[in-house]
């Protein structure tokens, strides 16, 4: 068990990074794409303005959303570069393994009824069932010293009768290393102690009920992410979809004389948002799958 906790807390660590290590490489990758969209559509809105066919508004709009598209990739690069050294330092390399961001793996959900004795190979639910058998065992113990105790060993004796040891608990022997302990003063004593081992079993039973109930909270918990990171991806692959559809008849529209270029780049800006938020709801479920492997002890 202390081996096995910590193998499980180092892997819940390092397999989150990793997969936010990925999501933030790919959204670097489409905020680089935004950016050059964005500086091509100042280019357009100065282009149009020059032809007095667009206002100085325009110009410093696209200006703005430049700016703001090169801000939120430098601070995407930085989040990567801080997560690069953080996963390094987690797997003991000096350099972060190549992230290959075309990968097509997909979590795979969790089946409708999982078995409780999934929660067992938790080892804080094992530490708590060993350390209840284990004050279950000594009730077991501390009842046994009501009862004599007859011990057979040769005592270099022939004393057909005769008594020895304390007077709480003497030992009459009976001849030839024949003993017979009978607790006749210890009654007492013997009665405390029965009481105080199965009070600290009582309260090893409240502790692994205990233990029970937070592992079955870590479940729920992670399950009800699972379930909101599985919806919101739906919804955005449907606004992705939905992105690149508006992206290509904005192309056909263009292409047929029936748009500017203006148009295009907004059904394209528009798309890469969506692509953006794909990418974040896929971090998000892979975090969940993460969690639900963990709570329930099982390897990353």
């Amino acid at each position: 068990l202390a081996f096995n906790a910590p193998r499980i807390v180092l892997a819940s660590d390092w397999a989150p990074a990793y997969f936010e290590l990925r999501t933030l490489a790919r959204r670097v990758e489409l905020g680089r794409e935004a950016t050059a969209l964005a500086q091509r559509q100042l280019d357009v809105a100065r282009r149009k303005f020059d032809a007095g066919n667009a206002t100085v508004l325009d110009i410093e709009r696209w200006q703005a959303e430049l700016a703001q598209e090169r801000a939120t990739t430098v601070q995407l690069e930085g989040s990567l570069r801080v997560r690069q050294q953080q996963l390094a330092l987690l797997l003991g390399a000096s350099q972060t393994p190549v992230l290959s961001l075309r990968e097509t793996l997909v979590p795979q959900p969790p089946a409708p009824l999982l078995p409780g004795d999934l929660l067992e190979r938790r080892p804080d639910v094992q530490r708590q069932a060993r350390a209840l058998d284990a004050a279950l065992a000594r009730v077991g113990v501390a009842r046994r010293e009501v009862f004599p105790r007859l011990q057979i060993d040769w005592a270099s004796s022939r004393e057909r009768l005769a008594l020895a040891g304390g007077s709480a608990s003497p030992q009459m022997v009976v001849g030839y290393g024949v003993s017979v302990t009978l607790p006749l003063l210890d009654g007492g004593r013997i009665r405390a102690n029965i009481a105080v081992q199965e009070a600290r079993a009582q309260e090893a039973v409240a502790e692994y009920e205990k233990t029970m109930l937070t592992a079955l909270t870590d479940v729920e918990t992670v399950l009800v992410q699972w379930s909101a990171a599985e919806a919101s991806l739906r919804h955005w692959q449907q606004a992705q979809r939905a992105g690149e559809t508006a992206a290509r008849r904005a192309e056909r529209l263009f292409d047929a004389g029936m748009a500017d270029l203006g148009a295009v780049l907004d059904a394209r800006r528009g798309q890469l948002r969506a692509q953006d938020a794909v990418s974040q709801a896929e971090g998000v479920r892979w975090a969940a799958a993460v969690g639900l492997r963990r709570v329930f002890a099982g390897t990353v």
